[in-house]
């Protein structure tokens, strides 16, 4: 061996190397690593059980370390592997060879009664292992009983998680957990562990409010929260004294704390927060506690209760906070009901004017998201005040499920005016016309454009005029057969075969533009 792979720094490197190549390469060469050479031994078996990119099931591969004669896997007639006999008592012996390996273990993902193999191997290495936790090293737990069978929550089984408590702990996932779960959060609590990120889901304990207020007013160095039950206003008051406290993702309604900013800055370090199945009145009362914020990025996703007065009520009152007017870069409301249910129920709300007037103050904006369903109260006279107020803007998605939109095909005209942006989503007016002027040599950076339900004319003129646009233009996206076809119910035969001849023409845009840009680039390479 040459000299140089002696030094260990070297041996790191070339072992990180490695494991930042494609799979079928990284796994084979880091166990041969791991086997044949004692220098890189130690670096390749941390990164080959550092997740579960490369070792996976891991409990079952822990498993195969110990002795052949204490334990046996049982075959089912179908091939697969139904359980584990223990042959004989264990002895400390057994763990010469595993000890190491229990050791390595940083990273590791459990669904509690999701298979009975790994619960019997996880209990008998409760049984066995003389120290407090099974894996000492362990950082990253995920328990996720979602979608467990019945006994996911049983007493039996939800004690094994006392036994993944490991000092060094720093990111915890409860998944659909129930109240034998929620009871071993006081266990957890106790620890006194340095979690930073947590986040739990209880859709089938009760009350769990309770539990979960006490267990994350244990928590003081906590920099990622995502939470699905009602939060209490102890917890919620608790967690905006939080000088860690970095991302906040909320499901469902809250209790917003009473507590004022006088004894404390509230949420000091937030710069990520996210809502979905929001009633956008806790919305409403929540801004206040973000006034000085360093929020960069702001998502909603609203109830079915939603109007178009509280979406611009949220928007208004966000732009009146002096810390996100001056950090926001990402804003974003989507519809993930919507998409769940196929439909929408009560009035169909909007963007309004206002609100995508308010919305341009935010002037270091990089990316804009908005799904309403009721669409927007814009023109192309409004695009170009909203974009000239947002010069970094380098994504803007404006989808609705509708095939009317006050947009024409001019705003592609003003949208390749702007320099910085590269993705663009709008549904128009006007596309089987005549086609606007271009009269600019265009600069666009633009690659992806969808443009929803707008109807074309000729391909061939589109294509051109797309090009003339957007020289970098590499996507081409449309709605027609898409996901939101079905809102207005079942369509008519000569419904179905004008969607189907307004897919096959932006296909074909799609195809010329393609075929224009390989020409120019066989120009370039002569």
């Amino acid at each position: 061996m040459h000299r140089c792979l002696e030094t260990p720094e070297i041996a790191l490197q070339v072992v990180q190397q490695l494991a930042n190549s494609p799979e079928d390469i990284s796994v084979p060469s880091l166990a041969r690593l791991a086997r044949t050479c004692r220098r890189f031994s130690d670096f390749a078996l941390e990164e080959l059980w550092r997740g579960d990119k490369f070792v996976h099931r891991p409990l079952l591969h822990l498993l195969w370390c110990f002795p052949p004669d204490l334990v046996e896997i049982i075959e089912r007639n179908d091939g697969t592997r139904g359980g584990v006999n223990q042959l004989r008592p264990f002895v400390l012996q057994d763990l010469d060879r595993p000890e190491r390996y229990f050791r390595l273990v940083k990273t590791l993902f459990y669904h509690p009664g999701d298979t009975t193999l790994d619960t019997r191997i996880l209990t008998l290495f409760s049984t066995w292992i003389p120290w407090d936790c099974i894996f000492p090293s362990l950082q990253t737990l995920t328990w996720s009983a979602e979608y467990a069978h019945a006994d996911g929550d049983s007493p039996e089984i939800a004690n094994l998680l006392r036994f993944l408590l490991a000092p060094q702990l720093h990111t915890l996932h409860l998944g659909g957990i129930g109240d034998m779960s929620l009871s071993l959060l006081t266990t957890v609590a106790s620890r006194k562990l340095p979690i930073r990120e947590l986040s739990i889901s209880a859709p089938t304990a009760t009350s769990p409010a309770v539990s979960i207020s006490a267990f994350l007013r244990s928590l003081r160095r906590l920099e990622a929260l995502e939470i699905e039950p009602p939060v209490d206003q102890q917890a919620f008051c608790h967690l905006t004294s939080l000088p860690t406290l970095e991302s906040l993702i909320m499901h469902g309604t809250f209790d917003i704390c009473p507590c004022h900013s006088s004894q404390h800055e509230s949420f000091p370090a937030l710069n990520d927060s996210s809502w979905y199945n929001a009633d956008l009145n806790d919305i409403i009362r929540f801004l206040p506690k973000i006034h000085a914020s360093p929020l960069s990025s702001f998502c909603l996703d609203p109830d079915l209760s939603t109007t178009t007065t509280l979406v611009s009520a949220v928007i208004s009152g966000l732009a009146g906070l002096p810390g996100p007017v001056q950090a926001l870069r990402k804003f974003t409301i989507i519809n993930l009901l919507w998409e769940r249910e196929g439909r929408w129920e009560g009035d169909q709300w909007r963007v309004s004017a206002s609100a995508l007037e308010h919305l341009a103050r935010f002037n270091g904006l990089t990316h804009v998201a908005l799904e309403a369903p009721g669409g927007f109260d814009l023109d192309d006279d409004g695009l170009a005040g909203l974009l000239g107020q947002l010069p970094q803007l380098e994504r803007l998605c404006l989808n609705h499920p509708k095939t009317a939109a006050q947009l024409t095909i001019g705003a592609l005209v003003i949208a390749a005016r702007h320099t910085t942006l590269q993705r663009l989503v709008l549904a128009m007016d006007g596309g089987t016309g005549p086609l606007p002027a271009v009269g600019i040599s265009s600069a666009s950076m633009l690659t992806e454009l969808y443009v929803g339900h707008t109807h074309v004319g000729d391909p061939t003129l589109m294509a051109g005029f797309l090009r003339s646009l957007f020289p970098e233009l590499q996507h081409i996206g449309y709605a027609w057969f898409g996901e939101v076809d079905e809102l207005d119910g079942e369509d008519t035969d000569a419904q179905l075969a004008a969607q189907q001849l307004f897919k096959l023409r932006w296909e074909a845009v799609a195809d010329i533009v393609e075929q224009i840009g390989d020409k120019s680039e066989a120009k370039e390479d002569c």
